[in-house]
Formats: C-alpha cells, structure tokens, sequence
C-alpha cells in the first residue's frame, strides 16, 4: 500500500482532541441575561485570561533554575470515583433512573479475554524482573561508589536519589523512604537546613509515606518542606502551591474535607496569580482535578454529612464544577469531565431554562465536544442539536452562541464523512464568526482549522495549507504556542506537508507537537495516541519500517488503554499495523488487523463512512496479494461506492482504487484492462496538482511501463 494517500491514517482523529469547549477565554452573552456572571463561571471562563498587569509579571520572575518536586501534584484516585457516577442519559433528563457510568460502558471485549490476561500477566512479571535487576544493580553501585569516594561524595549522592525513584517505581516505599532519609543528612550537611533541595527531599518522603497510608508522617514531611519552601521562595511561588496540594491529597484520605479544600484552594489562588492569558497549565488542571475529588467524596460521604445544605452553594456559583470538567476534558479525562458537565446542566436547569440559556447550551456544547471525543458521534450531534433547540426556543438567543453550535454541528458533519456539508458550514459560520468575535479569535481560528482539515481530507492541498497557516497565524497571536488548539494545526499542517511528500518537514512538525503534547499533557494523553501515529506514517514513508511499528504498537496501546479498545483512534493504528504487516509478508495478520479496523469503523462512524472504504481498500490489496482475485475486485468495488459519495470521483484515493484494480489484471495478464485501470489512475492524480515528481506520480507510470513490458514478454 505505498502509493495510498497519507489520510488514511489520521482523518477520523485530525483535531479531534482538542479543549472541551473551543474557547475558554471569551463567552458573549446577551447584556438582558441577569445571571451572566455566574453563567460564565460555570464553565470556567475567564479561567486562564483574568489578570492584572501587576500579577501577569509575576511569571517571568520565577526562578527558571528551580527544579520542581517530581510527582508533587498529586492526583486523586479517580476510578473509585468513576465507578460511582451517573452517566448523562436521556433517561436521566425524563427522570428515568440512571445507570453508572462503570455500568454503562464497560466495553466488552471482543478478543480471547484469558489470551490477553495471560499475556498482560507474562508482560508485567518481565517488567518486574527488569526492575529488579535495576534495583540490585544500583545498590551494588552505591556500595562501591561509597569505599571508593566516600559517603557524602557527590556522586555517591545522585546513586542515593536515582536508587530511592527505583524503590517507589518497584512499590519497596520502606527502602525508598530510608533511602531518602540518608540523601536528606548528606543534604543538611553540605548545604545546610534551609534549603531547596532539602525540601523536595522532604517531599518524596511525604509521598513514599503517603503510598503507605501513613498520613501523620507524610503531613509531616510535606509541612518541614513547606517551611523551607516559605522561606526560600515566599507565600505565592508554584512551589509553595504543589506542596499545598499533597497536603491537600494527604487530609482527603483522612477524610478532613474542609482542610483538604482549604489547601486546594490556596494552591489554586497561588497558581493562577501566575497565569499567562490562555496558558494550558496542567498544574492548574491537577489542582482543579483534586478539588473535584474533595467535592464528589464529601458529597457521598455518611460519616461526615454537612451540617448546612448550603455549604456549597458560594463553591459551586464561583463556577468551581465547570472548572473542573474543563480540567478532567484537558487531562483526557473525558467521563469524568462528562459527570461534572452534566451536574452542572442539571444545576442550570434546576434555576430556569431561559435565566440559565447561555450556560445550558455551553454544557450541551461541551458534552457534545465529550462524546466526539470518546468517538460516539450520534451521540455528540444530539447534544449539539439540543443547544440549538433550546437557542431556537428562546427569545434571548444571541448569534454567537448559535454560530458556535452551528460550528459544533459542522465538525460532526466532518468526522461522520458528510464532508460538503461540514465545508458549507465552516466556509459560512467562520465570517459571522469573525464579525460578531474579531479578526483573532481562537473560535474563528479553529473554525478555519476545521475548514482546512476538510480540504486536505479532499486533497486540496492549497486551499488547505492556506487555512490552516491562516488559523495558525490567529492562534499563535492570542494563545500560547503549547495550546492545544495550536498543536493541533501543527499536527495537520505536518500531514499536509507528509501528502507532497515533504517528508523532512512533516517529521519536523510532527516531533514538534509531540513534545508539545508531552509539555502540557505528560506521556499519557489521547492526543498523543495520533499523533505518535502519524509518527510512524513518515516513518513508512521514509523506509523505516521497524520504526513505523514501533510507533503504531506504543499508539495501539495507548489508545487501547485511554480510550478503550472500539475508538477510531485504535483502529486508525490497527490499520497501520495491518499495512506494516502487509509489507513484511505476514499476510494473516495483516488481514486480521484490517477486519478489526474495520469493524470498529463501521460500529463508530458507520457502513457508508469513507474511513471504511480506505480499509475495505486496503484489505482488497492484500487479498490481491494472495491472489484471491475475486474477494479483492469485491473490496475494490464496495469501496469505490462508499468513497465515491464522500469524495467525489475526482479524489486520488479513487486513483489508487484503480491501481489496485490494476495489478489484479496485471496479474491476471489482462494487459489492456490494466492499462486501462492505470492510466485512469495517473489521470486522477494529475488533476490532483500533485507535483511531477511526486512519488505516486513516479509510481503510476513505472507501472503502466511495467504493463507494456510484461505485455512484450507473454507476446
């Protein structure tokens, strides 16, 4: 499959993962609505943009040189959490009794389910001897480096901490914590007390105690940090705010929900002073990801029932709930977000459809974000079809809000394969847009990213390029260069440059993104699922196979662990793997990786989605390739007459249908009709205005020469 088109790995999930709701700076609401201010907070707006100027300087006077504590933003245990909560159904809005979101989508897994614990098992326990050895390894380390260079050597002192992180990777937190101990005397020693070192010290061994339940000892640790951390830095530095939240974490496992919140409070105060407008600070989302989990167990908690119902009344019309779902949305974390939305929709309800308007179609945007997300997109539209309902409802509508749902309903569009329509909306909605928000806008800018998305997915690669640099040129103009809106272009723009073959810039731009990603998500994000695919896709197209592999295995696996095993981003990398699978001979499993994709793109997008008739491609080349000749012209026929509706006839991924149809004659020495398939083939592809020396170019016409020599031969 070399001369297929570079869409057919990442069309379902170009900028699919972006923010919950595509602009949390800026909401316009109608000046009549008495309640805009608490409308607007429920959603977290103003979150990243309200500042002074005294407090926006603050950030540039960090000390850059400061080395964080690692791990220091604790997280909440958020299964027991998930297992606990209502999904958002219709039942539950008619008042018909709700399911548990671990009961509603628990997926149930199509594979040999023993096959696969068994070899999760067989995985896990190698990975602990590979532990071990390291462990062992670096103790023995330790005990030479100590004869030779004495104890408090400096480098005896770097084994000390790299031992101790091994002890809490392998869980011996006992060894970690004694370990620890000795680094926090050698430190004392040189450098004396009151020092920063000595604090982060004192903060792994608050969380090597934390991870033993042996909360007295933690508190006290991250307390004896705290007071260095106060006198070295001040009450209002970062450093201060992520000690305050592993205390915050240690009072929420002893079920002290006030002095919990105190603490997550204050270090979300600190952590916004240092704000930038815009800025995706993942600490801030950690930070919001804990309140929310103080709120929801004290929420359900008998033993410690509040004495006032109204306890969280100021909390919640601070707009703290809509805050967290946006945090959870911007973690990946997309039920959980999904579960606090959905309790703030209800509690915009409660207070009145037209007095909370604004708020109920924000939720109901934001929900149906969720679900694209989470690749359920009949669902996503029926959220998004409600906004627009309720705006059509309502006397107090405004054309931003219908113009942004509008918007919402036009990407849908897109990733259901309606491609025409979505490009109406965008090429309509993106002027009122720009008249009603400005120039520089990040909802214009991803209205146009959107609009260029689905020119590269109809191979107008102009058209595209000249979108998305236009959208970039908006994003980078008023967010930050790590948002992810603008990684997001990034990501297309590289796959642009991928098409015309430009293969240097795409690996540029796609590395680019990927440490974006990792600056702001950490190693575990879905955004990261795609863009490691397309990763490996340059990597097919550069010859480096083994590497391609690694990358589509380390997606699938990610993908399969953030976003479960039916989502179209694992099957976009089960393709991948089907093709490098393919090229190597291995032609079963190959065909097994084609008919799972497959079956989860016609579950999630649909039978007529053109995203099947790429795999449906696929697997009829392969089929030629075992020379089963009728099964393959089968998929080559189905999948012509899906993508033909999508595409057009005109669009080079009906050229390659041709040159599969093709090498089935050839190989059936039925030269004039392979001819014939093929140079329909170079036909298509030139009105494409690919370059002449394009390698599908190249490719079509070294095999229509091929044709006229083996035609020679056989004569």
């Amino acid at each position: 499959n070399d001369d297929a088109s570079a869409i057919e790995s990442t069309l379902v999930g170009v900028g699919l993962l972006s923010s919950a709701s595509e602009d949390h700076t800026q909401v316009s609401i109608d000046d009549s609505c008495q309640d805009s201010t608490i409308d607007e907070s429920l959603f977290g707006v103003g979150l990243v943009s309200v500042q002074n100027d005294n407090e926006s300087q603050i950030g540039s006077q960090i000390d850059t040189q400061i080395t964080p504590h690692e791990g220091n933003i604790g997280c909440a245990n958020m299964d027991d959490l998930l297992a606990q909560m209502n999904v958002v159904t219709c039942e539950m809005e008619s008042g018909g009794n709700a399911k548990t979101f671990k009961e509603i989508l628990q997926v149930e897994k199509k594979h040999d389910k023993s096959g696969s614990e068994e070899s999760s098992s067989k995985s896990s326990t190698k990975n602990k001897i590979l532990l071990d050895r390291k462990v062992r390894a670096q103790e023995n380390l330790l005990l030479e480096r100590r004869v030779l260079l004495g104890s408090n050597h400096s480098e005896v002192l770097d084994i000390m901490i790299s031992l101790g992180k091994l002890y809490v990777r392998n869980k011996e937190h006992n060894k970690a914590v004694s370990t620890y101990l000795g680094v926090k005397i050698i430190q004392i020693e040189e450098k004396g007390q009151q020092n920063n070192e000595v604090a982060l010290t004192c903060m792994k061994i608050g969380d090597s105690y934390l991870a033993q339940a042996k909360f007295d000892s933690a508190m006290q640790n991250y307390l004896n940090a705290m007071d260095i951390q106060l006198k070295i830095f001040g009450k209002n530095h970062p450093i201060v705010a992520s000690t305050l939240n592993s205390m915050g974490l240690v009072d929420l496992e002893r079920g002290d929900f006030d002095v919990a919140m105190d603490y997550l409070q204050e270090a979300l105060r600190i952590q916004q002073v240092h704000l930038a407008p815009n800025e995706h600070n993942p600490d801030v989302s950690q930070t919001l990801v804990n309140i929310g989990a103080v709120y929801y167990k004290e929420r359900n908690s008998f033993s410690k029932a509040r004495k006032k119902e109204d306890t969280y009344k100021e909390f919640i019309e601070k707009g703290t709930l809509g805050k967290i779902a946006f945090a959870h949305g911007e973690r990946g974390e997309y039920i959980m977000a999904m579960h606090f939305y959905a309790e703030v929709l209800q509690l915009l309800r409660h207070r009145g459809e037209e007095r909370s308007l604004p708020g109920i179609v924000m939720t109901l945007n934001c929900l149906g974000n969720l679900s694209a997300k989470t690749g359920r997109y009949v669902v996503a539209k029926d959220y998004h079809n409600k906004a627009l309902t309720a705006l059509d409802n309502s006397k107090e509508a405004n054309k931003v809000d219908i113009n942004d749902t509008l918007a919402y309903l036009g990407v849908i569009h897109f990733y259901s394969g309606n491609l025409q329509t979505a490009l109406t909306t965008f090429k309509e909605i993106g002027p009122k847009q720009k008249l009603l928000l400005g120039n520089n806008h990040p909802r214009v800018a991803r209205t146009k990213y959107y609009e260029g998305v689905v020119n590269y997915v109809l191979c107008k690669y102009d058209e595209a390029t000249k979108n998305l640099n236009e959208a970039l040129k908006m994003q980078l103009s008023v967010l930050q260069k790590c948002h992810p809106d603008t990684l997001d272009t990034c990501l297309a723009i590289g796959m642009v440059h991928l098409e015309l073959d430009r293969f240097d810039e795409a690996l540029t731009q796609f590395q680019e993104v990927l440490d974006g990603q990792k600056t702001i998500f950490g190693e575990k994000h879905p955004d990261i699922v795609q863009t490691l695919n397309s990763l490996g896709l340059v990597q097919i197209k550069r010859g480096e196979t083994k590497i391609a592999m690694r990358y589509f295995i380390k997606s699938h696996k990610l993908g399969l662990k953030l976003l479960g095993p039916d989502h179209p981003f694992v099957a976009t990398s089960l393709f991948r793997i089907g093709n490098l699978h393919e090229q190597a001979g291995r032609y079963l499993k190959a065909r097994n990786s084609y008919k799972e994709c497959i079956r989860i793109r016609i579950e999630c997008l649909g039978e007529q989605h053109y995203e099947v008739a790429f795999a449906l491609h696929s697997l009829g080349t392969l089929y030629a390739e075992m020379r089963k000749f009728d099964n393959a012209m089968s998929k080559f026929t189905v999948a012509r007459t899906i993508a033909t509706q999508s595409l057009g006839e005109k669009h080079p991924f009906i050229a390659s249908i041709h040159v599969g149809r093709g090498s089935v004659f050839l190989r059936k020495c039925h030269f004039d009709e392979a001819k014939s398939e093929l140079e329909l083939a170079l036909k298509i592809y030139k009105q494409s205005n690919l370059p002449d020396i394009h390698s599908k170019l190249r490719k079509i016409k070294k095999d229509i020469a091929r044709v006229d020599h083996e035609e020679d031969l056989c004569v």
